[in-house]
């Protein structure tokens, strides 16, 4: 049965942002697992992670999850958590991005976490993707587990700029009134006089 997890506590230091729940399996008596991701732009200068759908192909973006375990199945387990990111191109068919997945080490006891998936710039072309990240607990040998979810990222619009022609002074003049200089409303307030 796979059931809908309530949106994790704000003050474990998550966004408020928009997000999107993890859906998961409720397989085993003694553990839960509910947690939620974002789709980010990560902005450098200063380091920025803006919640987002529209991203230029020529950004960093990312995925962020959060998610936490209770329960007393947790002290039994070990492993790793494998998370990725999954994309279909609309129209194309499935995307493989670089680095679309990490390794998140399984703590044996009840435990909150957090991990980002990051794609560098160009590493997406030109499109709209359905998307989807996963996570799935892994065994100590790296079998796969029966402790798995899901999360749904929406659709995500990405996109190529190039600069204007011209200087940008050139598209100033172009575009507005005062030709970019500032000044349009300048010489109506000294007819007031």
């Amino acid at each position: 049965m796979s059931t809908k997890p309530q949106t994790l506590n704000p003050d474990h230091g998550h966004h408020d942002e928009p997000h999107y729940d993890l859906i998961v399996e409720e397989k085993f008596k003694f553990f839960r697992m509910r947690g939620k991701c974002q789709v980010c732009e990560v902005e450098e200068h200063p380091h920025v992670d803006t919640p987002t759908d529209v991203i230029s192909t020529g950004q960093t973006w990312s995925v962020k999850l959060w998610w936490e375990t209770t329960g007393a199945l947790n002290c039994l387990m070990a492993g790793d958590w494998k998370c990725q990111v999954y994309l279909e191109k609309f129209g194309q068919g499935e995307y493989d991005p670089p680095n679309s997945a990490v390794t998140e080490p399984f703590h044996s006891a009840p435990h909150s976490y957090h991990t980002e998936i990051v794609f560098p710039p160009g590493s997406m072309q030109a499109g709209v993707y359905k998307g989807v990240a996963t996570i799935q607990m892994c065994g100590p040998n790296g079998d796969l587990g029966p402790i798995v979810g899901y999360c749904e990222l929406g659709w995500l619009h990405f996109y190529d700029t190039k600069p204007f022609k011209g200087s940008d002074d050139q598209f100033l003049s172009d575009i507005t009134p005062d030709g970019g200089n500032g000044q349009e409303n300048a010489g109506a307030s000294d007819k007031g006089n």
